[in-house]
């Protein structure tokens, strides 16, 4: 499935490669994901959220259990599945994360919404990095029963590559988890909830376990609350791709909504802090 891109190229913009990326995140979540969470849930080794609509579905309990790593991977892939896709160049992404430290020093919060229901956003020059150092250069979502949005994060393979080489030093290990999981590494999903106090006095849109989460998963937060913001208004530069006919018979196949790509770029300009202040400005 990946033979048609240069895997060590990484994330450089391409079309395709996006599309790709997101089939064989879809691919993860349908064929991987539910064992690999009903393995890490019993044994205790990483503490998933519980989704609202879960709980109001009666699917489980605020505790999760290993039979709830089934129905996490499903409405994980559906989230995929339904989300547009939008590719930040590198200067953007590095602006989103100073906007979005901004807000947060502002207090704004409850006018964050994202700019579609679904959406997956890959932005190579990072959004914020793990407590084990791996860079997180995607993020999906969609809305939570509870208000607010189910967002999840993943880093960059490379990252989990070189992290995973610590304790097992495979030679292949790249080619091989890239062949059969794309350069996506799937790291964990937060809940979000609006118009309540966060720690440190942020009013807007928080971590739904905020008592638990590290500074990392507030930091990668803030900076997607950054893009979205930047994505509301008019400092980007942007142009939507229509799929084309065999582009959307290919996300069919995955049993993926075929939708634009958006691609965004800072416009050039002779006045940064012009630019600045249009992105930086009021919600």
């Amino acid at each position: 499935m990946t033979t048609n891109w240069v895997l060590d190229e990484g994330f450089s913009w391409s079309a395709d490669k996006l599309h790709l990326t997101r089939q064989l995140a879809k691919r993860f979540l349908t064929e991987v994901a539910g064992e690999l969470f009903r393995t890490e849930i019993a044994l205790g080794a990483r503490p998933y959220f519980v989704p609202s609509e879960a709980i109001s579905a009666g699917i489980c309990s605020s505790d999760a259990t290993p039979a709830f790593g089934d129905w996490l991977a499903s409405a994980e892939a559906e989230r995929v599945a339904r989300a547009r896709l939008t590719y930040l160049e590198p200067p953007v992404g590095e602006l989103a994360i100073q906007v979005g430290a901004n807000l947060r020093t502002r207090g704004i919060g409850d006018s964050f919404r994202a700019p579609t229901p679904y959406g997956l956003v890959l932005c190579p020059s990072g959004l914020g990095y793990t407590s084990d150092g791996m860079q997180l250069v995607a993020a999906h979502w969609g809305p939570a029963v509870g208000g607010g949005w189910w967002i999840t994060w993943w880093a960059d393979m490379r990252s989990y590559v070189a992290w995973t080489r610590e304790q097992d030093p495979e030679p292949d290990l790249w080619t091989t988890s890239v062949g059969h999981l794309g350069l996506l590494h799937y790291i964990h999903a937060t809940e979000t909830i609006r118009a309540r106090p966060a720690p440190g006095g942020w009013g807007g849109e928080y971590l739904h376990d905020a008592n638990q989460a590290g500074p990392e998963t507030r930091g990668a937060l803030a900076a997607l609350t950054g893009v979205w913001h930047l994505l509301a208004g008019d400092s980007v530069a942007r142009e939507r791709l229509v799929p084309t006919a065999a582009e959307a018979d290919s996300d069919r196949r995955f049993g993926i909504v075929p939708s634009q790509i958006t691609r965004v770029w800072l416009p050039e300009t002779d006045d940064p802090d012009r630019l600045w202040d249009r992105a930086a400005g009021p919600v």
